[in-house]
């Protein structure tokens, strides 16, 4: 609310003060005056004065009026003042406010959408111009001038792009003043903020400017390479515009969301308030029913977000679960309502009742939304954790076949049949780069903690796998070689950022599970020991498909694929349980005995992982698997005695772990059946073993 004035003042004795003077229209009674600093005592002379409006107090929805008094410098008459004219300022509502910033946020969606399609068209200029020059001998002067007109799209298309990035910083800014948005929306928004800010990068604005500088002197062989590297550009320009779009319609949500869980929560304060009040019976019923009446009014305006909330959930690709609250709605409406005519009546007693029981329906739901909310949160970190997973393994599994490939067609004859093997093997890359090119974009429109640079890596793999293909088709194995390479390190490059994006993401998901408040105190339901006989049985039932594997070995020959499914499952559960066990290890308080218990018996559960891996299930395992089972019963004897030292104090977080365990390793379950198409032969998650053995593929790449 700054605003900036400036002016003149003169007179015979000269100016000895300049004022400010201000009240708030809520409050008429009260004139406060500022001092405007002057240089100097002269005749004449002109003035400037700044003054934030917020920082006077003014509050929003509130007016003010203000004006300017000079006094002049007449030591022998007195001073004399004279007064500017009257001015007045009304401050937008909260309400205005939230509507302009809605408006401002629909215009700059469709801003987005604009250029979405713009690029789009660019996309469309661009494979017609290569088509023509491929059929033109030589440059011709149409092709310049069409060159020219693309030139002048993207130009377009940079300025479109330019503004929304100045439009969403002012947005967000503005919106953050009114809403004090938490901590978390803050980060979210910041990595929005970070993605609209490098939607434009500074390689494809060098290109433009470099084709523009050329066009005169340019060959046709020069031209399509910029052309080839521009459209790779703007198909990750485009790629970014719908991903940031749809991450943004997701914070508009989740802002809306916040918003109304809060808002609940304080309608809720003010009714009982105002029960309270009607209780005593110390106000009239005039004025109680006012009241009454103007919390109706924010209820119905809360009503009102819900709709809008809903509707912004309708235009995302990935729906949120919203719990339907119209039921409760109606019934804190009825009852709000009821109070009302109630107070009308002077019926302070029985009103109060009805505003008591509105309060209590208001907290439930404002609790019920906050719940619905952080649990979509979590389901949906978990899920993409598991999508980013399965992603990571099959980009390293691509980035081993085409070694593969390029070991083997250096020393096979570009005549032999066998080349022609490769040659469809490099074909089955193709497509399989274009899988993880889908899941990794559709990840990336839910995940913004997924840099733009990883959606440009993983085009830059499928172009070269796609120039290998036609070196291959041509039988030029050595150019077919330089474009593999060219996969290979970027595919590596690629799975190295991936995993810092896994990491990151278990750490916000850690530190989701972890806020407090989240949690609520329940009663003890079961004890320590039988959490502990819990995880015996689910060790068991590993136990006994490692049992039945061994003796299915000889006749799985015919049926490989689905014998890895089921390895790859297994090593899931136990990594499951050894999670578990390692979460239950690092609540236990001073007791190194149980810790260094649980310790083997995660040392031997990874030994176990790493030969469902490798399929190498043998006696030596199943013997592993039999002292396993010995130090859970003996986990379960001693969490037992514990149990009975602390009957009397609460046994809930022991409680929740087994809740963790057991939901996890249900939710795996589910989770399973649903991804069953996408497992492979490598588990849902990095064991230790696997992870140094990635991380010598990459040195060895290196060397």
């Amino acid at each position: 609310m700054w605003h900036y004035f400036e002016g003149y003042a003169e007179d015979d004795y000269g100016i000895k003060e300049l004022l400010f003077k201000y009240r708030f229209l809520d409050d008429t009674s009260k004139w406060v005056s500022d001092l405007v600093q002057l240089t100097n005592k002269s005749n004449k002379q002109g003035f400037s004065y700044a003054v934030d409006f917020q920082d006077l107090g003014l509050k929003y929805g509130v007016g003010l009026e203000y004006f300017f008094e000079v006094w002049d410098n007449d030591g022998i008459n007195g001073s004399k003042s004279t007064k500017s004219s009257l001015f007045n300022f009304q401050a937008a509502s909260v309400d205005e406010l939230e509507a302009m910033a809605e408006e401002e946020n629909s215009q700059l969606k469709n801003d987005i959408e604009e250029s979405k399609k713009l690029a789009e068209d660019i996309q469309k200029d661009l494979e017609e111009l290569q088509r023509q020059l491929l059929k033109d001998k030589e440059l011709s002067w149409e092709d310049k001038q069409k060159t020219k007109e693309l030139l002048e799209k993207q130009e377009a298309l940079k300025k479109k792009v330019n503004d929304i990035q100045k439009q969403q910083k002012q947005n967000q800014l503005a919106e953050n003043v009114y809403q004090k948005p938490n901590e978390e929306l803050l980060r979210k928004q910041e990595e929005i903020q970070r993605l609209f800010d490098s939607l434009m990068n500074d390689e494809l604005q060098e290109m433009m400017q470099e084709l523009n500088e050329m066009m005169n002197t340019i060959d046709k062989e020069e031209l399509q390479k910029m052309l080839d590297d521009m459209q790779q550009s703007d198909e990750d320009l485009e790629k970014e515009l719908d991903r940031t779009l749809e991450l943004f319609k997701q914070m508009e949500l989740e802002q809306k969301l916040e918003k109304s869980i809060d808002d609940l929560q304080q309608l809720a304060e003010k009714q009982r308030e105002l029960a309270q009040e009607s209780s005593k019976g110390n106000q009239d019923k005039e004025s109680l029913a006012k009241k009454q009446t103007e919390l109706n009014k924010e209820f119905e305006a809360l009503q009102e977000d819900l709709v809008k909330a809903k509707e912004l959930n309708e235009q995302l690709e990935n729906k949120q679960d919203i719990p339907d609250t119209k039921s409760d709605e109606e019934k804190i409406k009825d009852d709000m309502q009821k109070s009302a005519e109630q107070l009308q009546k002077n019926m302070k007693k029985q009103a109060s009742k009805n505003q008591n029981k509105a309060a209590n329906k208001m907290e439930e739901m404002s609790q019920s939304l906050q719940s619905a909310l952080k649990q979509a949160q979590s389901d949906a970190a978990a899920e993409d954790m598991q999508t980013l997973r399965q992603i990571l393994e099959n980009l390293i599994r691509l980035s081993l076949d085409q070694e593969n490939i390029l070991k083997s067609i250096g020393t096979i004859n570009l005549n032999s049949p066998l080349y022609l093997d490769y040659l469809q093997l490099q074909n089955k890359l193709q497509a399989d780069a274009q899988i993880i090119e889908d899941s990794l974009f559709a990840l990336s429109k839910r995940q913004p903690q997924i840099e733009s640079v990883v959606n440009s890596e993983i085009n830059a793999i499928n172009s070269s796998i796609d120039k290998a293909l036609i070196e291959m088709a041509e039988r030029r194995s050595s150019k077919a070689s330089e474009r593999q390479q060219f996969a290979m390190t970027a595919a590596n490059n690629l799975a190295l950022i991936l995993s810092e994006v896994l990491e990151q993401m278990q750490k916000d998901l850690a530190n989701m599970d972890s806020k407090p408040g989240d949690k609520m105190c329940n009663k003890p339901n079961k004890s320590g020991g039988q959490n502990m006989k819990n995880m015996k049985n689910m060790q068991q039932q590993i136990q006994e498909q490692m049992k039945n594997m061994m003796k299915g070995k000889k006749g799985a020959k015919g049926n490989k694929g689905k014998s890895s499914k089921g390895l790859a499952q297994l090593a899931a559960q136990q990594e499951i349980i050894r999670q578990r066990m390692g979460e239950i290890r690092d609540e236990l308080s001073g007791d190194k005995n149980a810790k260094d218990n649980i310790d083997k018996m995660m040392k031997k559960m990874e030994e176990n992982e790493v030969d469902i891996i490798n399929d190498q299930i043998t006696r030596e395992t199943l013997l592993r698997q039999e002292s396993i089972m010995s130090r859970l019963l003996k986990a379960e004897k001693a969490q037992r005695e514990r149990d009975k030292d602390k009957q009397r104090q609460s046994t809930e977080w022991m409680d929740n772990l087994s809740k963790r365990l057991i939901n996890s390793f249900e939710d795996y379950q589910k989770e399973k059946e649903k991804q069953e198409e996408l497992l492979r032969t490598i588990p849902p998650s990095f064991t230790p073993f696997y992870k140094n053995k990635v991380k010598d593929y990459f040195k060895e790449n290196e060397e």
